[in-house]
């Protein structure tokens, strides 16, 4: 060989991509995620949550597996169902709530605005069941100065709201 002469680049055989794991339910097709760093362990779908006069229908929806340690997701996803099923009463119970605790704040109603107003102008855009017995919403809320608003049913019954403030841009976390 001379010292200008090309040697054949090797060419390493493609690592290969492990199979995204999922599975389609009449819900929607579930996706796994594993991400340790943020203890996510579950899987996520875009889902249809009907809702009269909403004008997007599809939310997204994360269960978490039924431990870190395995792929299975079937108590959270049958809490989720149950959800589904009851989805109409739920919303309407969490949009209220969310009414509520804004309106006890009139400084962080925009003017003219009223509970009525409010829980028509709620839309709920992610929805959450964990293994731990929480439920997470969150909604697109008008008529309040907020933003991040999120809803947590917890095991127990009780309830919380987490939001960041419009008002002084830091996130409130407040029993309802």
């Amino acid at each position: 060989m001379g010292l200008f002469s090309r040697k054949k680049k090797e060419e390493k055989p493609e690592k290969a991509q492990p199979e995204k794991l999922m599975f389609d339910l009449p819900l929607g097709t579930f996706t796994y995620i594993n991400n340790p760093g943020a203890n996510e362990f579950g899987y996520e779908s875009e889902t249809r949550w009907e809702q009269s006069g909403r004008s997007n229908p599809i939310i997204t929806v994360y269960i978490d597996t039924d431990s870190p340690e395995s792929t299975q997701a079937g108590i959270c996803y049958a809490k989720l169902e149950q959800v589904i099923a009851n989805r109409e009463r739920i919303d309407k119970d969490v949009t209220e709530r969310i009414a509520d605790h804004f309106l006890s704040m009139p400084n962080m109603i925009a003017g003219g605005y009223n509970k009525q107003m409010i829980t028509d102008d709620s839309q709920l855009y992610w929805l959450g069941v964990f293994r731990n017995g929480d439920t997470q919403f969150s909604y697109d809320t008008a008529g309040v100065y907020a933003n991040d608003i999120t809803v947590t049913i917890h095991a127990d019954g009780s309830r919380e709201i987490e939001y960041r403030s419009d008002i002084d841009y830091e996130m409130h976390t407040d029993k309802m």
